[in-house]
């Protein structure tokens, strides 16, 4: 494995990026921000997808593992493996960006990359029905972001900085984006984004409640047609396992976005903004909503997980998302592993989805909708079905 420039300024850079980028304080070892590098005996193979990639060029045993992190650039150049580092046939589950070449198979790296831009679950077939959340005006909180990527730097109509924050890259919030409104990997690619960057790093829900605070305020200035309907919020700020300062504060700005017709979805467990759950679709028929399942497939589960009631499961895994760090330099990142962190703007876009149809419908409706058409496989889990979601809010018509 040879950096083009200094391995250990990358590896600190790395480490220093994944303590900022979590989905609540003490991130969990499902939160696609943790990035963890799991051992064999530490991944289970029940519950892999039925297919992964094929290549004739298949790599030497190595001592690689796979959901490895193994990402170039951070100021310091691209990572490049030999055929002897990695296993061709793990690279669909790696995490690595347009930065790694993996020497001997960088067409299937492509296709993998490229594979990971679609949303799955039927979503890009709304899409060329030209259900795209066209109209509809959406916000997300997260870590600041500089405003370049073109995957969605035109989806940006607001750009708000919390007190305290300057400008900077970072993975968590380019994905969040990129997941939920990016042009090639987006769920709903034709939205219109309202974005407040807090705080990294900082356990204080009150930067938090700020952002939500503006958001609300923003809100009431805007045309009927261009109100905010829905905020990403891949965080978890109150409510059960949080040890965040002033989760009332944040609390407190839910229930006023509730009273001005704005839904919240988060990671705050224990609340009514929190809905969703960690889920992955199959890797080679990832529109097959029969076979995504829920859970955390990279920590190979034994066995069924039930959703939880008033709980729906949402694809984390297998995603191609925009990454910066330094200005003017922003790329692709595909990761084979997800959390909660991704499964946040994926739900709002769907929901945005609805939205272009029926903007009528109000955020308690629209979010029963979405929960009632999910798909409930033979497991008694609960899949975020986005072609029964559209057909029943055309229903309301």
């Amino acid at each position: 494995m040879k950096f083009v420039a200094t391995k250990t300024l990358a590896l600190l850079m790395a480490l220093m990026l994944l303590s900022l980028a979590a989905c609540s304080s003490n991130p969990k070892p499902n939160d696609a921000a943790t990035d963890p590098v799991l051992s064999d005996s530490e991944t289970m193979t029940s519950t892999e997808p039925s297919q992964s990639p094929n290549s004739a060029a298949a790599g030497n045993a190595s001592s690689l593992a796979r959901f490895a992190d193994v990402r170039g650039g951070f100021f310091t150049g691209d990572n490049v493996l030999s055929p002897s580092e990695y296993k061709a046939e793990d690279i669909y589950t790696y995490q690595f960006n347009e930065h790694t070449v993996f020497t001997g198979n960088e067409t299937l790296q492509q296709e993998i990359m490229e594979n990971g831009k679609n949303p799955g679950l039927g979503i890009r077939a709304l899409h060329e029905k030209g259900i795209t959340g066209e109209g509809v005006s959406v916000a997300i909180i997260d870590e600041s972001i500089f405003l370049e990527p073109t995957e969605f730097a035109d989806r940006i109509v607001d750009y708000y900085e919390c007190h305290g924050v300057q400008s900077q890259g970072g993975m968590h919030g380019n994905a969040v984006t990129s997941i939920l409104a990016g042009k090639t990997c987006g769920v709903a690619p034709s939205v219109k984004v309202y974005y407040v960057a807090a705080p990294s790093g900082l356990t204080d829900s009150t930067y938090w409640a700020e952002g939500l605070n503006w958001i609300i305020d923003k809100n009431e200035s805007l045309p009927e047609k261009d109100k905010i309907r829905v905020v990403s919020v891949s965080a978890n700020l109150s409510g059960t396992d949080c040890d965040f300062e002033n989760q009332e504060k944040w609390e407190d700005a839910v229930a006023r976005a509730k009273a001005a017709g704005i839904l919240v979805i988060s990671c705050s467990v224990g609340t009514d903004t929190h809905f969703t759950s960690g889920g992955y679709y199959d890797y080679a028929d990832p529109d097959n909503i029969e076979k995504a399942r829920n859970g955390w497939w990279s920590y190979g589960q034994s066995g069924p997980e039930p959703t939880q009631e008033g709980v729906i499961s949402v694809p984390v895994n297998f995603r191609t998302t925009v990454e910066q760090y330094d200005a003017g330099d922003f790329f692709f990142r595909y990761g084979g592993q997800g959390g909660e962190s991704w499964g946040v703007p994926y739900a709002a876009g769907v929901l945005a989805l609805g939205w272009q149809i029926n903007p009528q419908l109000s955020p308690e409706e629209i979010k029963k909708i979405l929960i009632d058409s999910a798909y409930e496989n033979q497991y008694g889990e609960r899949i975020i079905y986005p072609s029964a979601f559209i057909e029943m809010v055309e229903n309301t018509l």
